[in-house]
């Protein structure tokens, strides 16, 4: 196993999240390559491949001889976004390709894999590691089944798990909260919502790409473990979509939030929040992004574009 880690392959780069971890990654100082199933290669540190193909992935591993791997590659995170067949597939057999491509490359390197909170079972109050997992949706299920392939290769390969909370940032799909609500606000459109009671663990992007360097550089001996990466804050809906507002009326862009114009979902979790002890103790560190800054630097950005 390699000493020090400078080059790093980003599976599924060029999804919402993986944008943010490319470039913390590069403005830390690694060399960062990414890997993704859509569009072509704009450089010589990028490359397009399907992690479900064997033959691809070996290409490229064997031209990046990576030091480490964030593996981000996931779809289905989106209702209704893709077909179940194509969640399970891309998920667990992508997993499962990645691992055996590396064995087989003779690259026993570490591995830091994006999880969801969505493998865990609801509970009414913050949800920890230790917390049992019965996953409610089927990219939940896509996403713990991932996890337990990555544990089956741990005794071989350093192996850290994050599970994700509510993420949002710029670059998210147009029908995601936060962007729902700016496109409305500029085109002059009343924000048709829900009530707005759920309780949900807003973070922002950024403060995720952080995480994952900062769990790859405790993730040296194998072995296996699992971080819930959230701001451990529970916010509710309605106020995270205050907060959207109040940022837009100080950027001069008038709103119209109409909660109750819409039902909540039949599958609605209603309670969906991190207790992220174990993450804040194993990092030394805490994500400093408070919801205000966080929505401002998203808004800025979005708007600018």
């Amino acid at each position: 196993m390699r000493s020090t880690i400078n080059i790093v392959l980003v599976t599924g780069a060029r999804g919402f999240l993986g944008k943010y971890v490319v470039r913390r990654g590069r403005d830390l100082g690694f060399e960062v390559h990414s890997v993704s199933s859509s569009g072509q290669p704009l450089d010589s540190t990028e490359w397009k491949a399907d992690i479900c193909n064997s033959s691809q992935l070996l290409d490229v591993l064997g031209s990046v001889r990576p030091d480490a791997i964030i593996h981000l590659a996931a779809r289905g995170v989106e209702y209704s976004s893709v077909s179940p067949e194509e969640i399970l597939q891309s998920n667990i057999l992508g997993t499962l390709q990645l691992f055996e491509c590396m064995e087989r490359s003779g690259l026993r390197i570490p591995v830091v894999v994006a999880g969801s909170g969505f493998e865990y079972m609801p509970q009414l109050r913050p949800v920890s590691e230790a917390d049992p997992v019965v996953p409610w949706s089927v990219y939940g299920v896509s996403k713990n089944a991932a996890v337990n392939v990555a544990r089956l290769y741990a005794s071989r390969f350093p192996v850290a798990v994050l599970r994700i909370f509510s993420v949002y940032g710029s670059g998210e799909r147009p029908s995601r909260l936060l962007p729902y609500i700016i496109a409305c606000a500029r085109n002059g459109v009343v924000v048709d919502l829900t009530p707005g009671l759920q309780i949900r663990d807003y973070i922002f992007a950024a403060d995720v790409a952080e995480a994952f360097w900062r769990t790859l550089a405790i993730t040296s001996e194998p072995g296996f473990q699992i971080l819930n990466v959230g701001s451990g804050t529970a916010v509710s809906l309605r106020d995270f979509a205050f907060a959207v507002g109040s940022q837009l009326r100080r950027s001069g862009i008038a709103v119209e939030l109409r909660f109750g114009a819409r039902p909540y979902r039949s599958d609605e979790l209603m309670h969906y929040v991190a207790n992220n002890t174990r993450m804040v103790e194993k990092l030394g560190w805490t994500p400093p992004t408070t919801l205000e800054d966080g929505v401002g630097r998203t808004l800025e950005e979005m708007l600018t574009c």
